[in-house]
């Protein structure tokens, strides 16, 4: 009795954030990621594995999740295999979340080509100072810090203690509109209060 199956909504980070978009109807064309990764475009953290897709593939789901209703996707990757119509059939809400020191999957590069391909209803949050770890808390243990030096020493990033009440505003605002049908909540997500409550967030939507 915990769990509502027939308002069903996903979440993900940076991987994750790229299988979210899958799980709510994105797909890949393989040979044309392939072309673009030949290209040399700047979006290519997903280069390498696409270098092992088999050519004339379509990668997608292939049954949707019944009853999805939403998708809060957090540093996505990926808009190199999506290209500009991968995204173009997800037709449900979306929020789409970055930071400006995210150095893995890079705002200009990966989070604005993927959130302009994806059609509306869509919003969009950059966090000043949010590097691509900033949305988990990996960092604070100290033998992950160690070994993931080079994205938990990003100089200015913001930690998980600045960044979590910031996703959490946004992520239960999101969801309780969209999920529960709970009007109210649409005030949270929108420029106004983003601009007087968050004013760390530049906000993005339509």
């Amino acid at each position: 009795g915990m769990i509502d199956a027939g308002r069903v909504g996903m979440s993900g980070h940076s991987f994750g954030a790229y299988n979210a978009l899958m799980v709510a109807g994105g797909e890949v064309n393989v040979d044309e990621a392939k072309g673009a990764c030949d290209a040399g475009t700047p979006a290519d953290i997903f280069c390498p594995y696409i270098a092992y897709w088999p050519k004339g593939e379509f990668v997608s789901m292939e049954s949707p999740i019944p009853n999805l209703l939403a998708v809060f996707s957090m540093c996505p990757g990926g808009s190199a295999a999506f290209g500009p119509n991968g995204l173009s059939e997800i037709a449900i809400p979306k929020l789409l979340l970055g930071g400006t020191l995210d150095q893995t999957t890079p705002v200009d590069i990966e989070l604005d080509p993927i959130y302009s391909s994806l059609p509306a209803p869509k919003m969009k949050a950059v966090l000043k100072d949010g590097a691509h770890l900033s949305f988990t808390n990996v960092c604070d243990i100290p033998v992950a810090a160690a070994a993931l030096q080079d994205f938990c020493g990003v100089e200015g990033m913001l930690g998980a203690d600045q960044v979590f009440p910031v996703v959490n505003t946004l992520a239960v605002a999101f969801f309780n509109v969209h999920l529960k049908g709970q009007a109210s909540y649409n005030a949270v997500l929108k420029a106004e209060f983003v601009a007087d409550n968050l004013p760390q967030v530049q906000w993005s939507g339509e």
